[in-house]
């Protein structure tokens, strides 16, 4: 069964023994190694549970291997988990290509053996300060060269300039709208639609003589 357990666990990335525990292939990602100043590729590394966490997808393909019933297999696969952990009292258990199980006291511990090879390489991973590096800015119509003191202290002078520009323009925007709204509520106004304004002639009355 030793055979089939190790298949099964490079094929679905996990295997659970009872009595022993669970592993699990974990994908790790790219790590940034500061003190040897390089990136590591994503690699794959095994994590070890003492929680024995046997699936039912486990037991089928165990009993599709050995054409036998799923009961059967997993009465079998429970007598392998008792069968190691009796062997791990008497000395550590090397599992090729994933670990070392080792039992101290009444717990089971792991080391994962060297992480598993990949094609990637890892790449040098240094941090370029480029100095005195020179920046095109153009004033008006004349462009100058200017360093990275010099740029940044650009920078700084003209962040007032443009937030007072800023400012000014928001408020021509609101003074504007308040403009607008305010000569069309006049021209919907009650009082410009009933025409109370209009001048209206009065006819002298015809005078009267006795």
């Amino acid at each position: 069964m030793f055979q089939e357990l190790h298949q099964y666990f490079f094929t679905y990335k996990t295997v659970g023994i009872p009595g022993v525990g669970t592993l699990q292939l974990v994908q790790q990602p790219a790590q940034l190694d500061v003190v040897n100043q390089q990136l590591l590729p994503p690699h794959h590394q095994v994590h070890f549970s003492r929680q024995a966490m046997v699936e039912e997808h486990q037991i089928q393909m165990l009993a599709h291997a050995y054409n036998n019933d799923t009961n059967l297999v997993a009465e079998e696969l429970t007598r392998f988990g008792e069968a190691l952990r009796s062997r791990l009292q008497e000395q550590p258990f090397s599992w090729q290509g994933i670990g070392r199980l080792e039992l101290e006291g009444a717990y089971i511990q792991f080391e994962p053996q060297n992480e598993s090879a990949t094609l990637l390489e890892p790449v040098a991973a240094q941090r370029v300060l480029r100095e005195n590096v020179q920046h095109t800015v153009l004033v008006g119509d004349v462009e100058r060269q200017l360093s990275t003191e010099e740029y940044q202290s650009e920078l700084l002078e003209d962040a007032p300039r443009r937030s007072w520009v800023v400012l000014v323009g928001w408020i021509v925007a609101i003074l504007s709208l308040l403009f607008i709204a305010y000569h069309i509520y006049i021209a919907n106004s009650p009082t410009a639609a009933s025409g109370l304004q209009q001048k209206v002639d009065i006819e002298q009355a015809p005078v009267q003589h006795n």
